[in-house]
């Protein structure tokens, strides 16, 4: 098997985890030194990235489906769209039951078969929009 296939199926257990949802399996799936850039949201530890994960699953309740994945060297880049329902308070937001819908872009770097980074790019703005929030404009 290639590094980049081996990458591609790290990033599949990554997703099997969140959607199941399966916390504990991330200590085995990223470096206990894992960094999210996020706009926003930067996460300095993998204690902060699952304490984040599960914040989010629980106010809305994320499947995530993989649109595209391509792996080049250590990084692998994935396009996916999160699905969910609108449960808990989100963004402040208290929960409206609403079917909602984002993509979301990311770039994650790999060391010694761990996630050690990540930075991403989410449809937020329309995430927002779906949970009713006035925008300025």
């Amino acid at each position: 098997m290639s590094k980049e296939q081996d990458n591609i199926n790290l990033y599949l257990r990554f997703l099997a985890a969140m959607n199941a949802p399966d916390y504990d399996a991330l200590d085995q799936i990223f470096s206990s030194s894992f960094v999210d850039h996020h706009p926003g949201f930067d996460l300095s530890s993998l204690d902060d990235y699952k304490q984040a994960l599960k914040t989010a699953n629980e106010a809305v309740k994320i499947q995530a489906i993989l649109d595209e994945i391509l792996a080049i060297g250590n990084k692998v880049i994935t396009r996916a769209t999160l699905k969910g329902k609108h449960v808990g308070t989100f963004f402040g937001v208290p929960p409206t039951k609403k079917e909602v819908t984002w993509t979301t872009t990311e770039i994650w770097r790999i060391e010694n078969g761990k996630f050690v980074e990540r930075w991403a790019q989410d449809d937020l703005l329309g995430l927002v929009r779906q949970l009713g929030v006035s925008l300025p404009f």
